[in-house]
């Protein structure tokens, strides 16, 4: 029996030039037949295959590479795999890549204005298998306040944090709002955790690193943390604060095999989920869940910390039911 994937965070995308190429093929139909855009999406993915391929290899890598260089190759990197959005992003793409690859339910991670809650929301009361998580912007008034409505009215499970995006520091007062709201809404917390040299993009890049949020481990010793990506280019720092912080938690976004494979054998299977971080840089769900399987034929980790990390682990952090 295959064990239950849940990928712990995936985002989606409105699709703006949807409406504009179907009403132009309209016009165009009568004199040129075109494909209709889902379509030419498929046709799209399948040509990038060997491209994302690629830029999913290197990626791993880059962590070995002097901070100058590295901080390069972030942007040259974002901006490479900025065209897939135009062919894999919006909820349809991600149902499809989901059912490819046997995952049953998904963490739908909003990110404001470009993946707005309502996106995220709508989408999650249409299909059971997606869960939403908001993100409060900082414009927002009574950031507190909004996220009881979001989480009492509107069924969102989960808040995610993004300091690099937001450009505050995690002392900023509206974190703290935050934090406790989260606390006494019951609901767990995704940080992003790794300085990723996107400015364009990041605010503050350097605010996401993970050593800088230990004061909200200390003061919310109850409140569940999931420190996405891993620190991303620096796993070890983020392994080594769950050693000593039981309420924290890892997903396998962007790591190799044997950092997989470190991560449970220092802080156990239990607290390591897996995440892709979906549609970001193409295919990522197919490459995430092949890196945990190479963890298991490698030797890293046992199969039946594969299964934890797959499923199991999700149902207990997020409170799942069954579907």
């Amino acid at each position: 029996m295959s064990p239950k994937i849940i990928d712990s965070h995936v985002h989606i995308f409105p699709d703006p030039l949807a409406h504009w190429y179907e009403e132009g093929r309209t016009k165009v139909q009568p004199y040129l037949p075109l494909p209709h855009w889902s379509e030419l999406r498929q046709l799209g993915r399948a040509l990038m295959t060997g491209y994302t391929e690629s830029l999913q290899s290197v990626q791993p890598m880059m962590r070995y590479l002097p901070e100058s260089v590295r901080s390069t190759l972030d942007v040259v990197g974002t901006m490479g795999s900025l065209p897939g959005f135009l062919v894999e992003s919006n909820v349809d793409d991600l149902k499809q890549r989901m059912q490819k690859n046997g995952v049953s339910q998904a963490v739908v991670v909003a990110h404001p204005p470009f993946a707005p809650n309502e996106l995220v929301l709508k989408a999650a009361h249409q299909d059971p298998s997606l869960i939403p998580c908001v993100y409060i912007p900082t414009e927002t008034n009574k950031p507190a306040q909004a996220l009881k409505r979001l989480v009492e009215e509107e069924g969102a499970r989960a808040l995610k944090i993004h300091t690099a995006a937001d450009g505050e520091a995690p002392s900023a007062p509206r974190y703290r709002a935050l934090l406790k709201a989260a606390g006494d809404l019951g609901i767990p917390v995704i940080i992003h955790t790794g300085c990723v040299h996107t400015g364009f993009i990041y605010k503050k890049p350097e605010l996401a690193s993970v050593e800088l949020f230990v004061p909200w481990f200390k003061n919310y010793p109850q409140q569940k943390f999931l420190l996405s990506h891993m620190n991303f280019h620096s796993p070890d720092q983020a392994i080594e604060l769950c050693e000593k912080y039981p309420s924290l938690y890892v997903d396998t976004s962007w790591q190799p095999a044997e950092v997989i494979g470190e991560a449970v054998r220092r802080i156990g299977p239990e607290r390591v989920l897996f995440a892709s971080d979906w549609p970001i840089m193409g295919r990522n769900m197919d490459v995430a869940i092949r890196r945990i399987n190479d963890a298991v034929s490698s030797g890293f980790i046992q199969q039946s910390d594969a299964d934890l990390i797959l499923g199991e682990n999700a149902i207990q952090f997020f409170k799942l039911a069954a579907i």
